[in-house]
């Protein structure tokens, strides 16, 4: 069968959307194979019931790897389907294994969402202590324009994204 390559924008904070996503496709016959970064490649199979744990790292030397592998050992359905992408180190993803599942995946969820929101929150007071130095400053040197306003953006992206995570949360 050919490979369907279907691109999907995520970022930490829809995780659980994408997660939801690929169990609709499952459920719709169309498997996953593989995946890098926003790229998903999909195949056609027979329509299943499935649930995926996708983890995404925050930081380069993510403490919570050895969580995600521990989940996946215990969770997965197999290694070989669950192997999508060995080199991609910043977001991983396995197919649950649904006999396998039990409260303890579904705690690693919203510890998982904890640890994303507490990124959040600690990016956007670094980029409000940024926004409040620039402010300081001249405040008429384009350099410091510049800045306000990259800050300003970033700054938007992650309140955005905070808010994504608290409504997911306040939702299950």
């Amino acid at each position: 069968m050919k490979e369907q390559k279907v691109m999907h924008p995520h970022n930490p904070a829809t995780v659980h959307r994408v997660e939801q996503w690929l169990a609709d496709q499952a459920a719709a016959g169309y498997m996953l194979t593989k995946h890098k970064r926003w790229s998903f490649y999909f195949e056609k199979a027979e329509p299943k019931q499935t649930q995926y744990y996708m983890y995404m790292a925050v930081q380069k030397n993510d403490r919570n790897r050895k969580e995600f592998f521990d989940l996946k050992n215990k969770y997965a359905l197999s290694k070989s389907k669950s192997d999508f992408n060995k080199n991609d180190t910043s977001l991983r993803i396995f197919e649950a294994d649904p006999a396998k599942t039990d409260a303890s995946f579904y705690a690693a969820r919203q510890f998982r969402k904890q640890v994303y929101v507490a990124h959040y929150v600690k990016m956007c007071l670094v980029l409000l202590l940024l926004l409040i130095g620039f402010c300081c400053l001249v405040p008429y040197a384009p350099e410091v324009i510049v800045g306000i306003v990259l800050s300003v953006l970033i700054f938007i992206y992650h309140v955005v994204s905070l808010l994504i995570l608290l409504r997911s949360q306040n939702e299950k």
